[in-house]
């Protein structure tokens, strides 16, 4: 057993112990006042000096001998080496996936890429034992997961791959092949191997890619993905992808290209068909594909397989070490060194107040209280306890994030301030917030604008999906009412100026008649005339009387027919009356649907408040902010690879990919 420490350098901080000791200890051997006046043989019996050195030394000697471990554990005290791997020596799998748009072909059900992931399932849950990696590639390489032994990574992040989340379009074979070489020469892995799942290869990229695997020792599988018959490509929300001639393109597995290239990389090709496939095969051999030299095998052999490293045993001091803490206790000793080995604790002392009135003491107490935590918080988390407490007003004075400005000027009643706010963001959710607020002040074209920009900029919205389809509702009800209205005008103003023209014709028959008896009256000469000629104009009064009482009437009905008329042109035909009022509930819903729509975020935070009310202010807070992170693995995903592939664009570090092929 030898005896080693792995840090002695520590050691110097010996010496500042060692002057600390030494001065006390002659600070202690120095006389007194009281030596000075009483004669030395009453020395010992009136001060008790003995008493004194013996309690003066035991703490001296119990600070001495933390301060000696402290050190001796910080130096590393070892007894024993330790064997360790002087290498890595196991093998790294790299999964070069091909997930370009033609693996969402159907030839194989449900699809090629389903496949595919279902194949590289059964792989990973196989062969759990092997570090693994993947990496995707269309028209740019990105990498999905480095070389690592947790599998489970890689299994959770299967089902979110899609050709969909590629930055570009095509099928850049060589890029995928430069970024899997990359990551096993990062991983440092001595047994390199690749499992390469493809549906398609161009002639003039084998060449290239031959060349490239030929400057390495790194294994290869080929997995061909689909049937020479091929199928149409369908692409989600878009359709079936279409050559330039406007036909559809069929995806056909080139069988001839993928052997040729087996052929030029020394590589097994598997197909995978309709029957099942034993993801085995796809597995590294057990040795190394490309054998080294009989130098290289020997210099190999002849370098250390281990390593040894001392172990260090300085954490078993902090036995003793916390055994003579404890005993400092005792005599409050503790205190003292704390005092001294921590002074920064006296900045963190409270704040003090001058007393004041008992009526101002609640304020004040509620303006000075700051909790430490708050310190360690940003403007935004502050803001966010202020907007859970409906204090819209301080939240808004705290609060950094335009959004939540917009927001909180939102559930304040500010639409016309939230709407410029939101404005100042060229995405789908701020048109969709424009769109609310412009809901809000009944401008509801432009509301609607707004939200058809949303849709627009991400189709699969569903709010502003829903919110755009009731502002139409609205905008058509609005227009219905606004014709209605235009048209009940036309027919008032008809129904006044026929009103108008009866009373002049009665005016005009009403003087016929006055000048008429006037007539009669002057000309009777005999009583018999006389007296038929009252009978005569009686009856011809009575029948004109019966005439002009029946010609109004007439004029009622044909004013009411007319009207009639009038209200059943504006509704649809074949529809029965009482369907008004049902419409005009139906649209009274739809309305309140609308406000409901608008207003769900409010109803979704009165949720979120009831049931972080069980929850402490930190955890609602880490809640708060963990619940704006979009929990779509294939969003975050895209948004990464579309960030690489900027990069490397403007690196220029992806190689070119010389074909128009989309798929």
């Amino acid at each position: 057993m030898s005896f080693h420490l792995i840090r002695p350098e520590w050691l110097w901080a010996l010496i500042p112990v060692a002057l600390l000791l030494w001065m006390l200890f002659n600070l202690q051997r120095q006389p007194g006042n009281w030596q000075q006046l009483i004669a030395k043989p009453f020395q010992k019996v009136l001060l008790g000096q003995e008493q004194q050195q013996k309690s003066f030394y035991l703490p001296l000697m119990g600070l001495a001998s933390l301060w000696l471990i402290a050190i001796i554990a910080l130096t590393g005290p070892s007894f024993k080496k330790v064997e360790q791997p002087a290498e890595k020596a196991q093998q790294g799998v790299v999964i070069l996936l091909d997930n370009s748009l033609s693996m969402l072909a159907d030839d194989l059900k449900p699809n090629r890429i389903t496949r595919a992931r279902y194949q590289l399932t059964d792989f990973l849950t196989d062969h759990p034992h092997l570090s693994t990696g993947l990496v995707v590639y269309s028209g740019s390489a990105h990498v999905l997961s480095p070389i690592s032994d947790d599998n489970q990574t890689i299994l959770s992040l299967l089902p979110t791959i899609s050709p969909t989340i590629m930055p570009a379009f095509g099928s850049n074979a060589l890029a995928g092949i430069n970024k899997a070489i990359e990551l096993i020469q990062q991983a440092k892995i001595s047994q390199g191997h690749i499992i390469w799942l493809l549906d398609d290869i161009e002639a003039h990229e084998i060449p290239a890619i031959k060349k490239r695997l030929s400057s390495t020792d790194i294994s290869l599988k080929l997995l061909a993905i689909g049937t020479e018959n091929g199928a149409p490509i369908y692409v989600p929300e878009h359709g079936f992808i279409k050559d330039k001639q406007g036909s559809i393109v069929l995806a056909q597995l080139p069988i001839k290209n993928l052997k040729n290239l087996a052929n030029a990389i020394h590589s097994p090709l598997y197909l995978l068909g309709s029957a099942n496939f034993d993801s085995s095969k796809l597995a590294p051999n057990r040795q190394i594909a490309n054998q080294l030299s009989k130098e290289e095998q020997s210099e190999a052999e002849n370098k250390p397989k281990t390593v040894s490293h001392w172990l260090d045993h300085g954490a078993w001091l902090l036995l003793p070490l916390a055994l003579l803490v404890l005993l400092s206790f005792r005599r409050g000793l503790i205190f003292v060194w704390m005092f001294l080995l921590i002074p920064p604790l006296a900045i963190f002392s409270p704040e003090t107040f001058a007393e004041t009135s008992t009526e101002d003491q609640t304020v004040i107490k509620e303006q000075n209280k700051i909790k430490f935590i708050d310190i360690l918080k940003s403007d935004d988390q502050l803001g966010y306890e202020s907007w859970l407490n409906k204090d819209y007003e301080t939240a808004l004075d705290r609060f950094n994030s335009t959004d939540w400005k917009a927001a909180s000027h939102f559930r304040q009643g500010n639409y016309a301030k939230a709407q410029q706010l939101f404005s100042k963001e060229e995405t789908a959710i701020a048109h969709y917030n424009q769109g609310n607020a412009l809901a809000k002040q009944h401008k509801f074209s432009e509301a609607q604008k707004e939200f058809e920009k949303a849709l627009s900029l991400d189709p699969d919205l569903k709010e502003a999906q829903h919110n755009l389809a009731l502002t139409q509702k609205i905008i058509a009800k609005q227009q219905a009412e606004q014709q209605n209205k235009e048209q009940q005008e036309a027919s008032n103003k008809k129904t006044d100026k026929q009103s108008e023209q009866e009373s002049k014709q009665q005016e005009k028959q009403d003087s016929n008649k006055k000048n008429e008896s006037a007539s009669e009256g002057s000309e009777g000469e005999n009583s018999q005339e006389s007296q038929e000629t009252p009978r005569e104009s009686a009856e011809d009064k009575s029948s004109e009387q019966k005439q002009n009482q029946s010609k109004p009437k007439q004029t009622k009905n044909d004013t009411k027919n007319d009207t009639e008329n009038d209200t059943e042109s504006q509704k649809t035909p074949g529809v029965p009356p009482q369907e008004d009022e049902t419409n005009d509930k139906t649209d009274e819903k739809e309305s309140i649907k609308q406000d409901d729509s608008i207003e769900g975020e409010e109803n979704s935070v009165n949720n979120i408040q009831k049931s972080d009310q069980a929850l402490t202010e930190q955890e609602q807070a880490q809640r708060a902010w963990l619940n704006q992170i979009p929990d779509n693995p294939g969003l975050f995903l895209r948004r990464k690879f579309e960030h690489q592939y900027q990069q490397q664009s403007a690196t220029g570090s992806s190689p070119d990919n010389n074909s128009d092929k989309i798929w």
